[in-house]
């Protein structure tokens, strides 16, 4: 799970600040903003807050993100109302996210964090089935969004930690779909899926990296990621195979190696046992 960026946001008035977050290049400006202007930054100290569950987060309904959450260290002149409008979320999801009730004060010194967000890209997808994906209290997220049912186009609010670990879901999704474009984009589906196994059978495996990232960037392991075509964009086969091998699909048989033998010069890796030979491709433990 990525940390939450601390960011120290200079004094002065929230109008003066930078609205909206920048995501894969594009600006995303500020939601509809409800509560109302307040809740001045106060002197005293402000009450404990319980610490978040740690989540482990499935697949999550269509829709990408398009802000990942952070935390903020509030400085003299903050109000909710300022925070809401510099960071395009509402007074009461900043409320909800930090179980402030219906209060409006905040505190010098303190952090806030702030709700990732979600955005729909299909019709059908419910609240209801957003919190299951994520494996957070339908509560918890009804407390940040007024509608159960949101249209294309609607903003979820999410609350911080579960969307920080959704969105490093996300990435590991990306990194194998991009290792499988690289290694086997012109291999069968199967051996495609075979080739996202490797890594994941690595994972679980003594000896190996312990997350997807490690094993794939671990240095001298796969040729795509030193010569850099494992950069190039995967193809949605290539996401697809990634999906199945992380739903426990595993055409490889357990292998924690491949090579084409058309290609390889090494002969270690040629003297391990074979366990499956897909397309073009041996794999081998």
């Amino acid at each position: 799970m990525p940390n939450l960026r601390k960011l120290a946001i200079p004094w002065g008035p929230a109008a003066a600040r930078t609205a909206g977050l920048i995501s894969g290049g594009a600006l995303i400006v500020g939601a509809s903003l409800l509560g109302s202007p307040g809740g001045a930054v106060q002197a005293a100290s402000p009450p404990a807050a319980p610490p978040a569950p740690e989540v482990q987060p499935a697949a999550v309904p269509p829709g990408h993100w398009v802000a990942q959450p952070t935390t903020v260290v509030l400085v003299w002149g903050d109000t909710l109302w300022g925070l809401a409008q510099t960071y395009g979320v509402s007074v009461a999801a900043l409320q909800a996210a930090n179980g402030l009730g219906q209060s409006t004060a905040i505190y010098a010194g303190a952090t806030l964090a702030i709700p990732g967000r979600f955005l729909v890209s299909a019709r059908g997808v419910t609240l209801s089935a957003v919190a299951t994906s994520l494996r957070v209290p339908l509560g918890q997220l009804a407390a940040l969004n007024s509608a159960s049912a949101p249209s294309v186009g609607t903003i979820i609010w999410v609350p911080p930690q579960a969307a920080s670990a959704a969105v490093a879901a996300g990435q590991s999704l990306a990194d194998l779909a991009h290792l499988v474009q690289a290694e086997a984009g012109n291999q069968p589906f199967a051996g495609m899926v075979a080739v996202a196994a490797v890594v994941l059978n690595r994972v679980k495996s003594p000896g190996f990296p312990k997350s997807i990232a490690a094993v794939i960037f671990a240095p001298g392991q796969f040729e795509s990621v030193q010569n850099g075509t494992f950069w190039q964009a995967p193809s949605a086969a290539a996401y697809q195979a990634a999906e199945a091998a992380l739903g426990g699909e595993d055409p490889s048989g357990g292998a924690l190696y491949f090579y084409n033998p058309a290609l390889t010069t090494n002969t270690w890796i040629e003297g391990l046992p074979v366990v499956a030979r897909i397309g073009q491709q041996v794999f081998s433990r």
